[in-house]
């Protein structure tokens, strides 16, 4: 079987990539169709100052029952979207343009200040709907 790849983009890969990625992967895991993806997650660019995931995100997430694979972030380049068969930006600061029209699903998840839980459990539950529905029609 071919595994369907799947590549989570967002601005800096410390917010809405990595919470897509975690949601997704559970989601599948839970409906036993893990074995059918392969997910990864990158930014368009790195924010070297903060390179790490905050705290209230992995609070958020936790508080649903997910949890991330690893709290560093990665920087897309031309070898990631090539390996990848869907692209998925969530990010609504992020042009689509430079990602192949033939793989990107857009979802346009506003971001948040890393500080205001509220907001970021709002973005949880908003990519966690979002994932359910696009995960059923991923057959």
């Amino acid at each position: 079987m071919t595994k369907i790849k799947i590549l989570f983009i967002c601005k800096h890969n410390r917010f809405r990539s990595k919470i897509g990625e975690a949601i997704f992967s559970k989601i599948v895991k839970e409906s036993g169709r893990e074995k059918e993806f392969e997910i990864k997650s990158a930014g368009v660019r790195l924010d070297i100052l903060n390179p790490y995931v905050s705290e209230n995100v992995y609070t958020a997430l936790k508080e649903k029952g997910y949890e991330l694979r690893d709290n560093k972030s990665r920087e897309v380049d031309k070898l990631l979207i090539d390996w990848a068969d869907k692209v998925i930006l969530v990010a609504d600061n992020v042009s689509p343009d430079s990602f192949p029209k033939s793989k990107l699903i857009v979802l346009p998840i506003r971001d948040c200040d890393q500080s205001e839980l509220k907001c970021i459990r709002e973005r949880v539950s908003k990519v966690e709907k979002e994932l359910k529905q696009l995960i059923r029609s991923l057959n």
